[in-house]
């Protein structure tokens, strides 16, 4: 029997394939082969379990406040509300990653005291864990652990595949620490080789270009410390998804054109794309790999400045102890508004050139050529 997955449901035929290319938005007649290419046919699920301990006793500095109802802490894992953390990265990959959350009840971290180990990353998880243990909790079947420690601060952020969060962070923070978590390296650009700056990945720094999102109910009356902690990141880069995601890489979504024929690409805006629509462009140079890709106002890009966007990989070294190898670099932009062309030089490798964009703003044309 065959059972095709569409967001988070999973139903099985017979069911009309009309009718589940209707809920994917495709319309008309549809065939199942072109169903299963637009909706995703390699999600990879992740299981997360979700640690919830308290110190056995409070730093005097700490600042003591009720944990969070488990319903507002399902909001920002897994809640269909489009921001969550699920949702995110479900849409930043394309639906390539599904993130599938397993949350622990709250319990003390016995004979622990917040003074001298709430700096200590790596000892949070290792003590966390073996706690967890302790009180009979199984890690069969899981790949990743995301400890929440309570109360804040601590030193909160991603180590060796694992995470330790609190409730002093905000939504853009947790995407870009989920994101290690995930698989995905920090994202460089201007400011410098030790700095990870792209204003268009979630792996760059936290909170530029993000979007506002609704209160959510189950968090009416419940304490916040971040006062801007409803704002949802922008997506992850494509370029990220390449370097990352092999099974991206491999994909029909990534063109790769011939620059001795000048090519003209249409690119898909990414916030918008499904996996095997055109959203990045590859170009291999004597300065390692450039990529185009287009970002304009759809889904979690909804705040972002429209324009293609050029980055690099391995082309710039970055400062050995972030241990972080041909790292997505960003480059620069060509931008999208109401006048064009626009351009984009990476200095003698590569010249990025917009000459179209269709009136939806869905997608751009480009041409690009060696100076």
């Amino acid at each position: 029997m065959l059972s095709v997955r569409l967001s988070k449901a999973v139903r099985s035929l017979p069911i009309s394939v009309r009718t589940l290319g209707r809920e994917a938005g495709l319309p008309g007649q549809v065939s199942v082969r072109e169903l299963l290419r637009r909706t995703g046919t390699h999600t990879r699920p992740l299981n997360v379990k979700v640690l919830r301990y308290t110190w056995a006793t409070n730093a005097p500095d700490a600042n003591v406040h009720p944990v969070w109802p488990d319903a507002a802490l399902s909001e920002v894992l897994d809640a269909p509300n489009g921001w969550s953390m699920l949702d995110f990265w479900s849409a930043s990959t394309l639906r390539l990653r599904e993130l599938r959350f397993s949350v622990e009840p709250w319990r003390v971290l016995t004979g622990i005291s917040q003074v001298g180990n709430r700096d200590d990353r790596g000892g949070m998880v290792n003590q966390t864990r073996a706690q967890a243990e302790r009180d009979g909790v199984s890690f069969d079947g899981v790949d990743r652990v995301v400890v929440f420690m309570h109360p804040p601060p601590c030193n909160s952020g991603a180590i060796g595949g694992a995470a330790v969060l609190d409730q002093g962070g905000f939504l853009s923070f947790y995407d870009h620490e989920i994101g290690h978590v995930i698989g995905f390296e920090h994202a460089f650009g201007p400011c410098g080789d030790y700095v990870y700056q792209d204003d268009y990945s979630v792996m760059g720094f936290t909170g530029v270009q993000d979007r506002a999102v609704p209160t959510p109910p189950a968090f009416v009356g419940v304490t916040v410390i971040s006062p801007g902690f409803f704002r949802s990141d922008r997506n992850l880069s494509p370029a990220a998804l390449y370097r990352y995601v092999p099974e991206f890489a491999a994909s029909s979504s990534v063109l790769r054109p011939d620059l001795s024929t000048s090519p003209r690409i249409r690119l898909a805006a990414f916030g918008q794309a499904n996996l095997h629509d055109p959203v990045l462009a590859v170009v291999p140079t004597s300065q390692g790999e450039i990529t185009v890709e287009y970002r304009a106002r759809f889904g979690q890009d909804a705040a972002v400045q429209p324009a293609v966007v050029v980055h690099s990989i391995g082309r710039r070294p970055v400062l050995a102890w972030h241990g972080e190898q041909n790292p997505v670099w960003f480059e620069g932009t060509a931008a999208v508004g109401a006048s064009l062309p626009t351009e984009y030089a990476v200095d003698t490798v590569l010249k990025v050139r917009v000459v179209a964009v269709t009136p939806d703003r869905r997608y751009v044309e480009v041409v690009l050529t060696d100076p």
